[in-house]
């Protein structure tokens, strides 16, 4: 085969393939970002309150803590999780999360917010260590997916996303590309739909009870009447 038929072989391949993709849109994460209103929320006011009102979780806040390992939280897209194709697989949910360290222990999360893109505010914290502790292993360069409805965590870089914890090695076991892992999302967010939706049981005895107190009352009203009529025709 001459060189010129190489080289045009190559050319007409490379053109199937830039076909083939072009038909496919590309699923890829979003730059993370961390606005500097987020991060002084986070080592002001949030950290503050925590410190000042961790009455209602098991860790003690007070004293030299931090707010460590900050990640804005991103969700499945309508599109991703119908499994339709889409060019936008996540979408930021405006909220960012942070670990609460003491040195290098990690003693629970801290949440900000910016409800309608306002300004950034604390958005409550816990004594969650294991959310704490897998925020230390999303890198500055991917996001963070919260796939709350599964209670499974993922961590994206470019197109290649990871499991962070046991919900989420349920799905993937291993670091894959978008669109397998798009397979799995999809599939379970059908399973979730098409259970059926338990129907309201009267509680035992209840409607009978007010049936029998309705009747109790109207046989009470007509008793009455009848007994002011009465009075009447003596009085006439």
């Amino acid at each position: 085969m001459s060189s010129r038929a190489v080289l045009r072989i190559a050319a007409i391949s490379g053109a199937v393939v830039a076909l083939v993709a072009a038909g496919r849109p590309a699923l890829a994460a979003p730059v993370p970002e961390i606005p500097p209103e987020v991060a002084a929320a986070f080592a002001g006011e949030a950290l503050r309150q925590a410190q000042a009102g961790d009455e209602g979780v098991d860790a003690d806040f007070s004293g030299a803590v931090r707010a460590d390992d900050i990640h804005e939280i991103f969700a499945f897209s309508a599109q991703f999780i119908q499994g339709a194709p889409t060019t936008e697989p996540v979408t930021s949910t405006g909220q960012w999360t942070a670990a609460i360290k003491r040195a290098d222990e990690v003693l629970g999360t801290l949440g900000v917010w910016k409800p309608g893109g306002g300004p950034a505010q604390p958005n409550g914290f816990s004594s969650d260590v294991v959310l704490g502790a897998a925020l230390g292993r999303v890198s500055a360069t991917e996001i963070l997916i919260n796939d709350e409805p599964n209670g499974a965590l993922y961590a994206l870089n470019g197109s290649t996303a990871r499991p962070l914890n046991d919900w989420a090695h349920a799905v993937l076991t291993a670091p894959a590309d978008l669109s397998a892992l798009q397979e799995s999302v999809a599939a379970q967010y059908a399973a979730l739909r098409a259970q059926p939706t338990e129907d309201y049981e009267d509680p035992s005895g209840v409607t009978i009870s007010l049936v029998a107190m309705a009747s109790a009352l109207a046989l009470g009203g007509v008793l009455l009447l009848l007994q002011r009529r009465r009075l009447r025709l003596r009085a006439g």
